[in-house]
């Protein structure tokens, strides 16, 4: 993860899977404003925090799927459609993170990964250009999901939330 000063504010950026070309070796910038992660740790979400920080971080890279639009609808600022353009990125990080310590001083420790559960990252394209020349992604939320049956890697009633199935590792 590394900081990037952009015109409309300071981001970390981490490397995640070239999304736009599935079959890139590039990597892109999927990022998050420092001050949406100061907020959460304001409102006490240190395992939140912690599990960008360790999960997060690492496994944009190398996801073991993508898909494209949520089957929910979604209104973001004056798009009515938002849901479509929103990507899931899941994947099997092996373990989990919680933050030791208080707010101002801590530290991350990784902890075992809860049982039959897949971690999915939603993001979506970055539309202000000018303020952020240098995002490609915004890292928009991460949870734990219970894993599908059918497709390992992926969340339960992946059919029924996604649109469609953009990649799977191979």
């Amino acid at each position: 993860m590394r900081e990037l000063q952009q015109p409309g504010g300071l981001v970390y950026a981490i490397d995640g899977k070239n999304i736009k070309d599935l079959e890139s070796q590039e990597s892109l910038n999927f990022c998050v404003l420092a001050n949406q992660l100061g907020v959460q740790s304001d409102r006490g979400l240190s395992t939140y925090l912690a599990q960008f920080f360790e999960i997060v971080d690492t496994g944009l890279i190398d996801p073991a799927h993508v898909f494209k639009g949520l089957k929910r609808p979604m209104f973001c600022g004056d798009d009515r459609n938002a849901d479509a353009e929103k990507h899931a990125i899941t994947w099997d990080p092996g373990f989990d993170a919680i933050w030791i310590g208080n707010r101002f001083k801590g530290l991350t420790r990784r902890t075992a990964a809860p049982k039959d559960r897949v971690f999915v990252s939603i993001v979506s394209s970055n539309l202000k250009t000018d303020d952020f020349p240098d995002v490609d992604y915004w890292i928009e939320h991460w949870t734990w999901v219970v894993q599908s049956g059918d497709l390992p890697g992926a969340p339960i009633d992946w059919q029924t939330r996604y649109k469609e199935k953009l990649w799977s590792k191979p």
